[in-house]
């Protein structure tokens, strides 16, 4: 196990984004130039703290223009770190094509609505968005007090719900939404 202080100036702030960006999901890749300018690093910089995080087994360099994505090793050390980040135990996990949602999917489902709930007064949404937004939330809380929800309602409601998020100011939940149906 690695510790967070032993990481690099600007590391954990790197690691973190990288975190946050691809929802603790080892399948998504992003830009290592993207995140590092949004830890105040240039281009030269965020290469070599993107190698120091492959070095300590974090992180992969996935292609020769910067794509990066976390390692297994990468996400489990991520959730013991950043247990203040929405979701982040969760991470990881996606719905499936079960016909009846899991029990861990069970668990990031409740999480993403808890997360949104508070927010939505704050996203400065339209009439309509806001009526279809807690229409879809609705439908999913239904769902969840059933002794089966079905992963297909589930699915579709988050499906509804993305494009209206993403009309609105809101991010982290939008890109938590995605990795949570990504199978």
């Amino acid at each position: 196990m690695t510790e967070a202080t032993s990481l690099p100036d600007n590391g954990l702030q790197f690691f973190r984004s990288l975190f946050i960006k691809t929802g603790g999901d080892t399948k998504k890749q992003v830009s290592m130039h993207e995140i590092g300018n949004e830890a105040g690093l240039d281009k030269p910089a965020s290469k070599n703290l993107a190698e120091e995080l492959m070095s300590l087994g974090l992180i992969d360099i996935r292609t020769l223009s910067g794509g990066i994505g976390l390692t297994e090793e990468g996400v489990l050390e991520a959730q013991g770190w950043f247990s203040d980040i929405p979701g982040a135990g969760t991470a990881g996990i996606t719905l499936g094509n079960q016909p009846i949602v899991g029990e861990k999917s069970s668990a990031v489902i409740m999480d993403i609505l808890t997360d949104l709930k508070p927010r939505i007064g704050k996203l400065g949404m339209a009439f309509d968005d806001l009526t279809e937004l807690l229409a879809d939330i609705q439908s999913l809380e239904a769902q969840m007090r059933s002794s089966r929800p079905k992963t297909a309602i589930v699915r579709e409601c988050f499906r509804s719900m993305l494009p209206i998020l993403t009309r609105s100011s809101e991010t982290e939940i939008p890109s938590r939404i995605k990795s949570f149906l990504a199978d």
